[in-house]
């Protein structure tokens, strides 16, 4: 699994440009090679508050964007308050009117009267998921139009979006879609080729080496996950899960990284690459490379 590096731009006549943004892990030196290829790079965890990161990691990045004339986004994860801790020490360090994606209620609380721009993560738009993309070929038009509804359908909601100050959401690239029209004043991030099923605070990672013990204690995460990606079969039609940090994913990836046709009424105004959630760098011991646990036939995939 390798990350698509091609900055994307619109490419139809009278359409607004899209932004190419990209995650990036901690590495780096990673993150200097693409930001030659991408107008914004996306730093941070959706998942894991062990990987909030360090002030020191944020403030090179943040002298790379600068040098580079692009643009940075910090993301941030489900906390508890030892997380909030640590992205409040990033924050410390943040520059003023930089985007701080949440992916925590608290987290977007914090932000209501700061000078950073809040946006709403995707772990907090509710939308059906992780089904079989099998299963739609078999539903009825209605049961269709019932998995497209998200948070985003609500007048509600979109109202308490105002009063947070939030005029961009994080979708993923549900293989179903959604139903709503993002209007004037929001606008949307496409996230691709992985879209975001569930999360926990156990680490199937830590798990794999034996120290889960560690790491429900609270004690040093050993940050196994950058160093493995771990991806499942699940189901009749085996279709396959990947397992990134705290969280698991299934791919959906568009078609030569372009903005779909189907996503115009979203609001989309910029693709993020989520590709690096699959970036491993060294193997496991050999006992680890195939594990059955519950059913589910797990396998390590390394870049």
């Amino acid at each position: 699994m390798t990350a698509c590096t091609e900055p994307v731009v619109a490419a139809k006549s009278g359409a607004a440009a899209v932004e190419a943004a990209v995650f990036v892990r901690h590495d780096l030196a990673d993150a200097a090679v693409r930001a030659a290829s991408h107008a914004r790079l996306y730093l941070g965890s959706e998942t894991c508050e062990s990987l909030v990161p360090a002030a020191r990691t944020v403030r090179q990045l943040q002298q790379l964007v600068r040098a580079r004339r692009i643009a940075l986004t910090l993301v941030t994860p489900p906390c508890t308050d030892r997380g909030l801790l640590r992205v409040e020490r990033m924050l410390g360090v943040t520059a003023p009117g930089t985007e701080v994606v949440c992916n925590d209620w608290g987290v977007l609380e914090r932000l209501h009267d700061s000078p950073f721009k809040p946006v709403l993560g995707r772990l907090l738009l509710r939308i059906p998921r992780g089904f079989s993309r099998l299963a739609l070929d078999h539903m009825s038009r209605e049961m269709r139009a019932f998995v497209r509804h998200s948070s985003l359908d609500s007048a509600e909601f979109r109202a308490f979006l105002a009063e947070q100050r939030v005029t961009r959401v994080e979708l993923d690239n549900v293989a179903q879609g959604y139903s709503f029209r993002a209007g004037p004043t929001l606008r949307t991030s496409l996230y691709h080729p992985y879209v975001y099923i569930a999360s926990g605070r156990r680490c199937l990672h830590e798990r794999l080496r034996g120290r889960d013990d560690a790491y429900r204690t609270g004690r040093a995460c050993g940050k196994t996950c950058h160093d493995v990606v771990v991806v499942g079969k699940i189901g009749p039609a085996g279709e396959r899960v990947l397992v990134s940090e705290c969280a698991h994913f299934y791919e959906n990836a568009l078609v030569r990284a372009a903005l779909p046709a189907r996503a115009r009424p979203w609001g989309v105004d910029r693709l993020v690459d989520c590709s690096a959630l699959a970036a491993g760098r060294a193997a496991l011991p050999t006992k680890f490379l195939h594990r059955e646990d519950r059913g589910i036939s797990w396998s390590e995939n390394f870049t």
